[in-house]
């Protein structure tokens, strides 16, 4: 029969130089175009092809030996089935193989070599299926959309960190933050608007409504407001200085008023800690005591019952006779915090004086009439202006110069603010360009230079009637309905993705290749259900942690086709 001689001449051309010497991904792909009419590139050509060379290598398939010498055997009988064990063999692929063997089995064609096999297959009248169009484009044309994408998302990341860009609602959506970022920089004017006018640059909007060069020169005009602002307070407190250095002993009055008035407030500072920790210790001896103290503004302490438990002895606190440690738990760490807080109130008490003694001493100081003329007239000095006069007025002076430090300080943060709003608002505009550019490449008709595919979110959507194209993403597991229902739709996971069936296992079942990125399928009622690895070795678990689950709804294997990376289903629209 045909078919004896077909495996027979292959068989021959095994043994050839020529035949020895190919690869074994060659030989296979020698083997369809001699056994089955399949030459060069078809449908899912490479995985059809890789299936094959894996057998090849290992020696064995279905449990028996397999080598060149019987690999036709084997192919053909494989062929012959009707469904036939390839992994991403679909219905027409089992169809032709199957009209190619029925052919040879059942015709007395004359077989002598690997030419007549060819010519056998031509007489079988199969139609090999065709192979879908090159997805290279598309797949350029994804990448494209996919980097847009990714650029985009890391804007979002970056945006959302932003303390310039008001996020509070924690929406990170495209079109959110697209306002945000639009409101951020119409505030970021608005800040260097009123910066402005407090330096009395401005005194409207003139730069929130100005052009570009008028807020170019607004800013010029406040950054020069704001040095003669602090030129002028600068040199009027270096005069007044001046002019207090000349008079005998107001310096050191005013240092000796400075220096008292920052030691009332530590003091002060020192009181509240020591009252924090006094209530602290009051309140863990109550709890090991059970009792409830009550502590005397001069430091004493009794008990709920008004027992004395610490009280005063040569005006040093002390334990009352009979209180201990062991008696009373706590009692010496209470006993402590009571004396640190007495401290605390005389070192208050003495600062107080201090601060008191050297604001009398800066109050009898009194300018003479020639001292008075000496200081800039506007203070309004005279005979009767005394050290606490000139102590005020030389606060003013200093609050002068820091105010207008910081007016300064304020414009510049707001136009760096503003600077920086300008070149993200820049940023996500090119952001944004770039993603209508990428989608129109894809959406746009085949006659306005695009592909004519319609870009469908992945999160969420079902299927339209058109040819629709969803890009893989592993944020959550999706349910996809209609598709391949209307139109050629398309799945895009990536080349580094293989398509491999789970047969009679579960994805918890330790399957795959620990170093393949895989897309495992199974039929699930009318369901075709994909198992997509977010890392290689996911489906190596017992669980389906780093696995995103994809169902489509009506759809069954022999529908759909994998090819580079795109899972196919439909007829273009």
């Amino acid at each position: 029969m045909a078919l004896d001689n077909t495996i027979l001449a292959f068989n021959n051309y095994a043994a050839t130089d020529e035949a020895i010497a190919l690869s074994d991904t060659d030989f296979v792909a020698q083997a369809y175009a001699s056994l089955l009419g399949l030459d060069g590139a078809f449908v899912n050509s490479d995985a059809r092809i890789a299936f094959w060379v894996e057998k090849l290598e290992a020696g064995l398939y279905n449990g028996e030996e397999l080598t060149r010498d019987n690999f036709a055997a084997a192919f053909l009988a494989a062929a012959a089935s009707a469904t036939g064990d390839e992994p991403t063999l679909t219905a027409e692929d089992a169809a032709y193989n199957v009209a190619v063997t029925t052919y040879l089995s059942d015709n007395d064609a004359t077989i002598t070599d690997l030419a007549s096999v060819a010519a056998a297959i031509v007489a079988s009248g199969a139609v090999a299926p065709e192979e879908p169009a090159d997805v290279t484009p598309l797949a350029e044309a994804l990448t494209a959309v996919a980097s847009a994408y990714d650029a985009k998302a890391a804007f979002l990341d970056s945006a959302a960190e932003n303390t310039l860009i008001d996020n509070a609602d924690g929406d990170d959506t495209d079109a959110v933050v697209d306002a945000d970022v639009a409101t951020a920089l119409d505030d970021s004017v608005d800040n260097v608007n009123a910066e402005l006018v407090n330096l009395g640059t401005i005194a409207g909007t003139e730069f929130t409504d100005g052009g570009v060069n008028a807020k170019a020169g607004l800013i010029a005009d406040g950054r020069e407001d704001a040095a003669a602002a602090i030129a002028a307070a600068d040199a009027f407190l270096t005069a007044l200085n001046s002019d207090i250095d000349a008079v005998d002993g107001l310096r050191a009055a005013l240092n000796d008023s400075a220096a008292t008035t920052a030691a009332v407030a530590t003091a002060n500072d020192a009181v509240d800690a020591a009252a924090v920790a006094l209530a602290g210790k009051e309140a863990e001896y109550n709890t090991a005591n059970t009792d409830t103290v009550v502590i005397a503004a001069d430091g004493t302490i009794v008990d709920g019952v008004a027992a004395d438990l610490v009280v005063l002895d040569a005006g040093d606190l002390v334990l009352a006779p009979g209180i201990t440690e062991e008696t009373n738990p706590g009692i010496t760490a209470l006993l402590d915090a009571s004396i640190a807080k007495e401290a605390a109130d005389a070192a208050l008490v003495a600062a107080t004086t201090a601060e008191t003694d050297a604001d009398n001493a800066l109050a009898a100081i009194t300018l003479t009439a020639d001292q008075a003329a000496t200081f800039d007239a506007a203070l309004g000095y005279d005979a009767t202006t005394t050290g606490a006069d000139i102590e005020t007025d030389l606060g003013l002076a200093e609050t002068d110069l820091s105010d207008a430090q910081d007016l300064s300080d304020a414009l510049e943060a707001a136009i760096a603010a503003w600077e920086e709003m300008k070149v993200l608002d820049a940023e996500l505009g090119d952001l944004n360009t770039a993603i209508t550019d990428a989608e129109a490449a894809i959406e746009d008709s085949v006659e306005d230079g695009g592909l004519g595919l319609h870009i469908v979110d992945f999160d969420g959507s079902n299927a339209t009637a058109n040819n629709d194209i969803f890009v893989y993403d592993n944020d959550a597991d999706e349910t996809i309905a209609n598709f391949g229902a209307a139109g050629e739709d398309q799945i895009y996971f990536g080349s580094e993705f293989s398509l491999v069936a789970l047969g009679d296992s579960a994805i918890t079942d330790n399957v795959g290749d620990v170093a393949a990125t895989e897309i495992f399928w199974e039929e699930v009622g009318a369901d075709l259900v994909l198992y997509v690895e977010d890392e290689a070795f996911a489906g190596n678990g017992s669980t389906t942690a780093d696995i995103t689950t994809i169902t489509l709804t009506g759809v069954a294997a022999a529908d759909v086709t994998y090819v580079d990376g795109f899972l196919i289903a439909g007829t273009v629209a």
